[in-house]
């Protein structure tokens, strides 16, 4: 006979941030018996049998590590230096400015920090007309999408704000410039 041990390793990453927040590893507690002429679809198989269990109490220990970090709130985590980082869950969001100058980004970032619940924010991608920024808040999103339309409001920018899960996607809305017509050019 053949004899197989299996081991899984979950992970418990903040959606938003990547940010790790615990991780947990399961092994089978005794070596599984297969056949002595078992090829690899076969060993497959006498994993798949017995690694539902294995992913079952991986997923128990995963889910009771992230009821700990959900009770104790903005809870402290190991960062990968070993220091305490706070875990942060549900309070950052990417930023996507389309269609904005690097001049018309640091307007914006005078507004982001002065926005209520305003943590800290840092640039991720910064182009000629494309920038990225990862801001954690204290807001709501709801909070956040208004914020963000008034802020074109007052940068006199027309602009499109949309979101969806954590990312926020701000479009500015280019307007055509009109040349004047001289009686020369028909």
């Amino acid at each position: 006979t053949a004899k197989v041990k299996a081991r899984i390793t979950g992970r418990l990453l903040n959606a938003k941030s990547g940010q790790r927040l615990g991780n947990f590893e399961v092994e089978s507690p005794r070596n599984w018996v297969a056949p002595a002429d078992c090829p690899r679809e076969c060993i497959l198989e006498v994993v798949g049998k017995y690694s539902r269990n294995l992913a079952k109490d991986l997923g128990a220990v995963l889910a009771i590590k992230l009821a700990d970090i959900v009770e104790a709130g903005a809870s402290q985590t190991v960062g990968s230096g070993g220091e305490a980082v706070p875990a942060d869950i549900g309070d950052a969001y990417a930023l996507v400015f389309t269609g904005f100058t690097p001049e018309e980004v640091m307007d914006v970032e005078e507004y982001l920090v002065v926005f209520s619940g305003y943590k800290t924010h840092r640039p991720v991608y910064s182009g000629t007309r494309h920038h990225e920024l990862w801001y954690q808040t204290s807001s709501p999103s709801s909070r956040l999408v208004r914020n963000l339309n008034k802020m074109l409001q007052h940068l006199a920018i027309r602009g499109r704000v949309t979101f969806s899960g954590n990312e926020f996607t701000i479009t500015k809305i280019m307007q055509r410039k009109t040349r004047a017509i001289k009686q020369s050019d028909f």
